[in-house]
């Protein structure tokens, strides 16, 4: 996706012009939340630039050495996660705790783009605002702790079971299981069939708001995709649910399609 494509994009599904506010950087914009019938909310939802690509310590760049990028609100767990992927970096000019930049070069792809904007508008939104409901899929990694709960011997039982809900996940999103010691690997990969079903438990390890039914599709072998794998693809550690990696996602597809008998059967 590159710049005119992302404003196409924004206007589209969020409808929200780009405003220049900066005579000196002209190819500085910013993209707020609008509210209808009444004013704009202050609040900045994505932030695009054309800066030198050696700002970022990055090598890409057109022939002038300037390379466009996007700034987004996110979780400061993702962005560690995911800061050091090629096309992701710490938020440029912004906090780099909450922020994060990436690369409108085609690095990244427009879907995960498409992901990162619903974040950060969501993320953004003022408290009295009702945030927007997300209706297209998404493929996450989900980190399973045996320790709390036993995944391999409730999946041995059922093929489909509950599971802490995540706050933005929805019917039909995609989750890649990875199971902690002993395991260290990615164990299965799930569809979520329900979600928002009350339940409510502090008194644990794990502080549990609602529940969600996750079905098992297939069942990967322990030694296909373990952590020192997942570090090859940028992910190097797993504390709460993650966008997968793009290159990730085609490898462990293309596991299911090289051993079809990991798929659950009907």
């Amino acid at each position: 996706m590159n710049r005119s494509e992302l404003f196409a994009y924004i206007k589209k599904t969020y409808q929200a012009e780009p405003e220049f506010l900066w005579k000196r950087y002209p190819d500085f914009c910013v993209f707020r939340h609008q509210h209808e019938g009444g004013p704009k909310d202050e609040k900045w939802f994505a932030f695009v630039g054309r800066i030198r690509s050696d700002k970022l310590g990055d090598s890409s760049g057109d022939g002038s050495g300037l390379t466009d990028i996007l700034n987004v609100k996110a979780d400061p767990d993702f962005i560690n996660f995911i800061v050091g992927t090629p096309g992701y970096f710490p938020g440029y000019h912004m906090n780099k705790k909450g922020w994060l930049t990436v690369l409108l070069n085609g690095t990244v792809s427009d879907r995960e783009i498409e992901n990162l904007l619903s974040n950060s508008y969501d993320a953004t939104a003022a408290g009295y605002r009702k945030k927007t409901v997300r209706t297209a899929v998404r493929d996450w990694i989900v980190p399973a702790n045996p320790k709390y709960y036993d995944i391999v011997g409730a999946f041995e039982q059922e093929e489909e079971i509950v599971w802490k809900q995540a706050a933005n996940m929805i019917v039909g999103d995609t989750c890649y299981m990875y199971t902690a010691l002993p395991y260290s690997a990615v164990l299965y990969k799930c569809q979520v069939t329900e979600t928002e079903i009350p339940y409510h438990d502090h008194t644990g390890p794990v502080k549990i708001d609602r529940l969600m039914k996750i079905k098992k599709l297939a069942e990967f072998n322990p030694s296909a995709f373990p952590l020192a794998k997942l570090k090859t693809y940028g992910v190097s550690y797993i504390r709460g649910p993650r966008s997968i990696p793009d290159r990730l996602k085609r490898d462990l597809e293309t596991y299911l399609k090289k051993h079809p008998e990991a798929r659950v059967k009907g």
